[in-house]
């Protein structure tokens, strides 16, 4: 089972849906946390159903920033237990188990993110069931989880630090690049671990082998980042063929299902099933022989942009051309 939480920046975008649509077609997460979707109800319930959810709730945003949107699947029975534009608390039950989920979206004012620690502390005060906490939380926990900009003093992480301490909750085990927003800062690039997940003890006996991976950063200045907290078997289907729209157009392709249409010969009793066939052939072999795979330049140009944004001056030109070229190979 998995939680996927993303500050996409704006649900509403071609290339944040594009990512979406990406990481349904990928993982199809139970559980999709979204922050600042700048949408309303009626735009994120359409989203809901175009990416395959059943549930939804959502916060709205408030002129034209903010807004949250929790989506799940049907086989979950979750209880909303506070929802507004910090925190997304529910119980979740799954059989014979349940546990907790407070998505959490920590103030981006340095002034009132205390107060999103102490109604936090105010929860664990009840938690006796197995607890995760994901999101943006808005905060470090020390300057090694930043790269780039001043150097902070060690007393601005204590809030945020004894929140955890306070609520008894261990950082789940991570993989990938963990500096999960990127950014400039007076013309200094920085980059900083704002998105995690924290679990509590009943949680990591549940779910031992909880992990988060952190993704790519491409559409937003943020990571999404992929909670699993349960052996996920991948139903990893080879050798079948499955057409991809994004070979419209491209050269031979015409070409190749003439040549599959034709290859049953010209009677006209040859069936139609054997015509389809002879088609899907020859559009393998068409993708085999000219590399036109579209998920080959995907891969390519998710490569470099995440190899400029990791760097410690990158280009900003750059950065905008790659996510440019990212658009248009996803279409």
């Amino acid at each position: 089972m998995s939680i996927l939480s993303w500050n996409g920046r704006g649900a509403g975008s071609t290339e944040t849906v594009q990512e979406l649509q990406e990481i349904r077609r990928k993982y199809f997460p139970d559980f999709l946390f979204l922050m600042e979707t700048k949408q309303k109800l009626s735009y994120m319930e359409g989203l809901k159903k175009d990416l395959g959810y059943d549930d939804l709730v959502t916060v709205e945003p408030e002129g034209l920033s903010g807004g949250l949107a929790v989506m799940w699947k049907k086989n979950f029975k979750v209880e909303i237990l506070v929802c507004d534009k910090r925190i997304v608390d529910c119980k979740v039950g799954m059989g014979s188990l349940s546990f907790f989920l407070t998505c959490v979206y920590g103030d981006p004012v340095v002034a009132r993110r205390r107060v999103v620690w102490d109604r936090l502390m105010v929860l664990a005060v009840t938690r006796d069931e197995a607890w995760v906490l994901v999101g943006d939380f808005n905060e470090l926990l020390n300057n090694e989880e930043k790269s780039g900009g001043a150097v902070r003093v060690e007393s601005s992480f204590w809030d945020f630090w004894h929140m955890t301490s306070s609520c008894k909750l261990r950082e789940l085990r991570s993989f990938g690049n963990s500096l999960s927003w990127a950014g400039w800062r007076d013309r200094v690039w920085v980059q900083c671990r704002l998105d995690r997940s924290f679990g509590n003890d009943e949680w990591y006996n549940l779910f031992p082998r909880s992990q988060v991976e952190y993704m790519d950063m491409l559409s937003s200045d943020h990571r999404p980042i992929k909670v699993c907290f349960s052996y996920e078997p991948e139903n990893v289907r080879r050798g079948r063929f499955f057409f991809d729209r994004r070979m419209l157009g491209k050269d031979g392709i015409e070409e190749a299902v003439r040549r599959g249409w034709a290859g049953g010969g010209s009677d006209v009793g040859v069936d139609l099933m054997e015509r389809i066939s002879n088609c899907r052939k020859e559009l393998a072999r068409w993708k085999k022989s000219s590399g036109a795979n579209s998920q080959d330049r995907i891969v390519i140009i998710k490569s470099s942009l995440q190899s400029e944004i990791a760097r410690h001056a990158p280009d900003a030109e750059r950065m905008r051309f790659l996510k440019r070229e990212l658009s248009v190979a996803y279409r």
